[in-house]
């Protein structure tokens, strides 16, 4: 799989290139006021990137027993999915509450990051409702996750 010999550091971009990934999360962190969590192998290789900002964690705040999750793929060059997590306002508008890049999605990259959701959200234990897909996997890490929440295809 070539998505999993990434880097930290793209070979073809450089220290400077745009798939730097401090570079990524600085900017994040800088220009989006988030909080930025990456997912990192022996040998600094990149396997996840998550991040939420004050406006994300408010929506979850106020509105934390319904979450979607699903994941777009081939959006990004580097062809990985990305994962988005929202909620349902009281205006029955769809809110972000996380994104995440996972280079993998496997049981261990979605387990870090259902983790990096909790780590930013304390109210994620009011979650009593999840709609997905039928991938097996991530449906098996999200009823261990989330014990008490139903599970909706």
């Amino acid at each position: 799989m070539h998505n999993t010999k990434r880097s930290k550091k793209s070979p073809t971009k450089g220290k400077e290139g745009k798939n730097n990934i401090e570079n990524v999360c600085k900017k994040i962190q800088d220009k989006f006021g988030a909080d930025c969590h990456l997912l990192i192998e022996e040998n600094d290789i990149f396997r996840g990137l998550a991040f939420c900002n004050e406006s994300m964690k408010n929506s979850l705040s106020a509105y934390p027993e319904f979450i979607c999750i699903d994941a777009t793929y081939k959006l990004l060059d580097i062809k990985a999915p990305l994962y988005i997590i929202l909620n349902e306002d009281g205006n029955g508008e769809s809110c972000i509450v996380v994104v995440g890049i996972l280079m993998q999605e496997d049981k261990e990259s979605i387990q870090w990051f259902l983790d990096t959701l909790k780590n930013c959200n304390p109210c994620w234990k009011n979650i009593r409702n999840i709609m997905s897909d039928k991938d097996i996997t991530e449906r098996e890490v999200l009823s261990t996750f989330f014990r008490d929440a139903q599970l909706h295809i």
